[in-house]
């Protein structure tokens, strides 16, 4: 008898162990749902715009990232109509990178694909590593299709990822080591590129990028054999910035004319910089002076003015600036935050001289420039309140 249940819990713990070899983990699928639930002023925190190419091309819709609930909060990537200010629906098991269409957005998600089995060791203190993989799916509002573009193996989570103007094309980095170039239609393979640093790249054609290289910037055509310098040799902003604090200072952060607009955050953290890059000189030169910021600024579509959030080492984190895109100009305070109140956070351009801009970590308001918070009108949610 004894003999019989040892082997009946053998067999059982045979199974559990095939079962745990077969059975896989896996990055989940994002989903879109058209009927948010459960979602008022009383239910929401946590809101915040990561991306500014969350903004809709046309600049009447957006998508933001919000927790849901009181008890057992969900996080949910919810879109949000800026005429109207509703929400028209949630996603879930990714995160929104940007709009391919009218109706198709760029998700991605993240997770591995180990068996169960290796998984339960991980927590039980084993040494094991672990395959991690970034996947990229487009998602369909109109129908609700959810279709896998590609997936990349890699060893950490995505760093930087940056949209092709015409949208047809991404560049991803997973640590400056690792970068991948993608064309964005399903079955496309991910194509590596060969460049020992590739640090925060940004479109400014097509199909052309700029990123911070090992010691220059560096200009990079799609699917090209070599990237050329772009910049003079920036020592202090990539090299020695390196040593200090483990990352280059700098990011390109857009183009206006014919010239590629970077972001200094001086290291030394009393102020931010911003230059801009001549094509022809290969000079970086300084437009003015910025507090330091914790984001990359926003610009308006005309290049007269950018908008940024303050930095968290700074007494100002809490706070959104305005500021002229022109030699020697001054912060100006858009929106100042209140110590204690969580954030004024996250400021996007919008048409119509329109800033949108997340308010203490719970709503989504817009306000006009000139005319300051006064001005401001809540998006999302609605209150419940009279």
């Amino acid at each position: 008898m004894a003999r019989a249940a040892t082997s009946v819990l053998l067999i059982i713990l045979m199974g559990l162990v095939v079962l745990g070899l077969v059975l896989r983990e896996s990055p989940p699928v994002p989903s879109w749902n058209p009927h948010l639930q459960g979602a008022s002023a009383s239910t929401v925190s946590g809101v915040r715009m990561d991306r500014s190419t969350w903004l809709s091309p046309e600049g009447n819709r957006v998508w933001i990232l919000a927790r849901i609930g009181i008890t057992s909060p969900r996080e949910e990537a919810i879109l949000i109509d800026l005429g109207n200010n509703q929400a028209l629906g949630s996603a879930t098991g990714g995160i929104p990178l940007g709009w391919l269409g009218d109706t198709v957005v760029l998700f991605y998600s993240e997770g591995g694909r180990d068996p169960l089995l290796k998984k339960f060791a991980r927590k039980l203190g084993g040494n094991l590593s672990r395959r991690r993989f970034t996947c990229f799916y487009r998602i369909d509002l109109a129908s609700g299709e959810s279709n896998l573009i590609a997936e990349v193996e890699v060893g950490v989570g995505m760093d930087f990822c940056a949209l092709s103007p015409d949208r047809k094309n991404l560049v991803a980095t997973w640590g400056p080591a690792d970068c991948r170039e993608l064309t964005l239609s399903p079955g496309s393979e991910p194509k590596r590129v060969e460049e020992k640093y590739v640090w925060a790249p940004c479109f400014l054609e097509n199909d052309r990028y700029l990123f911070v290289g090992e010691t220059a910037i560096q200009s990079r055509k799609l699917g090209g054999a070599k990237s050329e310098r772009f910049s003079q040799p920036l020592l202090r902003e990539i090299r020695d910035a390196i040593k200090l604090k483990g990352t280059p200072s700098i990011e390109i952060c857009g183009r206006i004319g014919n010239e590629a607009l970077v972001v200094d955050h001086v290291p030394d953290g009393n102020r931010d910089r911003l230059l801009k890059l001549d094509e022809r000189t290969s000079l970086l030169r300084e437009i003015t002076g910025m507090r330091p910021s914790r984001t990359l600024p926003s610009f308006s579509s005309d290049g007269r003015y950018m908008v940024y959030q303050g930095n968290a080492f700074d007494r100002n984190n809490d706070t959104v600036f305005f500021q002229d895109i022109a030699e020697g100009s001054e912060a100006q305070v858009l929106v100042e935050g209140v110590s204690g109140q969580m954030y004024e956070a996250d400021p996007v351009c919008l048409p119509g001289d329109r800033v949108l801009y997340i308010h203490r970590g719970t709503e989504l308001r817009s306000l006009a420039v000139n005319e300051g918070e006064e001005s401001a009108s809540l998006h999302w949610p609605e209150s419940i309140l009279p």
